[in-house]
Order: structure tokens, then C-alpha cells, then sequence
């Protein structure tokens, strides 16, 4: 176990070691907030400043990345992402990869929008919030039918400038266990 500089852990909380046949390490970054009764099984990876409300709970091998926030009651499954800048509404039971700066909510959760307000709160240029909006659009309303892999292509050839779009597209292309998708994908 492997905890950071300046962690606000609250009272009640657990968090267990990693297990001897994985990399044996969970790893807790810095500046984060668990607060209350929140629940970080083994072998997970949590960046930088990341808030996690009271009774979250993560399964096995959860990965969260930085500035991330989950919500009251959010249960994570064993081997999922939680992006950059993302949002998880309470009581989401979040059972695939939520991508860099979006916002996913619902018990049964679907990506709603990007984090519009978080990324404005850390200080993101307009022009960078709307490349990630673009991207969103690209990847989760004007689908049509497309591929995830023709819309992640589009949006590396159309947006190859913009940082944040590009972190988006590797988040997606990196996950282990898919990505949620959107209302209008159902």
C-alpha cells in the first residue's frame, strides 16, 4: 500500500493492500478527499486530486485518474476507469469506463455530457472545452450507427491539435472493460 502527500482520509474508511499474484500495490496519489466510509479494495490506482464521497466504493483493480469525482453511494466494478475530469452522479453503479472529462449518472448510468463546469472550475481554456464537446458529439450523439473506431479516427484526424481530445481518444482506446456509453446509444 502506497499512500501520497496531503490525503484527507476520513474516518471509517478502508483500504486494502494489493494482492500478492497482481503487482501487489494499491496506490493512492495525493491532495485526494475520501471522505467518510469509502471503500478502496486491492490493487486499485487513484491519482491526484480526486474527491470521493462518502460510501464510495471501488472493487479490485479500479483505476481513477486525476481530478476525478465519484459521488455519494458510487460502486465502481473490479477492473474499470474512471477518467480524467470525470463526474460520477450519486448512487451510480459504474460497470465500464467512464472517459476523460465526462459526466456519467443514473443507477444505471449512461454518459450524460462533459464536465463542462469542472473543467471551467480547473481553469480550461474555452476553446479547449469546446474541442471535448466536439469530441462528445463525434463519439456519443451523432453516431449514427458508426464504428466507435471509424468516430475515434475522425476525431484523430480533425482535432490532432487539441491535447485534451487526444488524452479522450486514448482513455477510450485504453480500456480494459469498454466505455459506458450514452442515452442515445441504447
Amino acid at each position: 500500500l502506497v499512500i501520497g502527500d496531503d490525503n484527507m482520509i476520513r474516518e471509517f474508511c478502508t483500504i486494502n493492500r494489493g494482492t500478492e499474484k497482481e503487482n501487489s500495490l494499491t496506490r493512492i496519489g495525493s491532495n485526494n478527499m475520501l471522505m467518510s466510509y469509502v471503500h478502496i479494495a486491492h490493487d486499485c490506482q487513484l491519482g491526484d486530486h480526486i474527491i470521493m464521497s462518502n460510501n464510495a466504493s471501488l472493487a479490485g483493480h479500479v483505476r481513477i485518474s486525476d481530478w476525478a469525482i465519484l459521488g455519494g453511494f458510487v460502486l465502481v466494478k473490479q477492473f474499470c476507469g474512471i477518467g480524467r475530469h470525470s463526474y460520477a452522479g450519486m448512487g451510480s453503479q459504474i460497470n465500464k469506463d467512464i472517459p476523460d472529462y465526462m459526466v456519467a449518472a443514473g443507477i444505471h448510468p449512461k454518459i450524460r455530457s462533459i464536465n463542462s463546469v469542472g473543467m471551467k472550475r480547473r481553469g480550461f481554456s474555452a476553446s479547449s472545452i469546446s474541442s471535448i464537446k466536439r469530441a462528445f458529439k463525434v463519439v456519443y450523439r451523432d453516431s449514427q450507427g458508426r464504428l466507435l473506431d471509424h468516430a475515434l479516427s475522425e476525431l484523430e484526424a480533425s482535432e490532432s491539435d487539441s491535447h485534451e481530445v487526444m488524452q479522450f481518444v486514448e482513455c477510450i482506446r485504453n480500456s480494459r472493460v469498454g466505455i459506458m456509453r450514452g442515452p442515445v446509444d441504447e
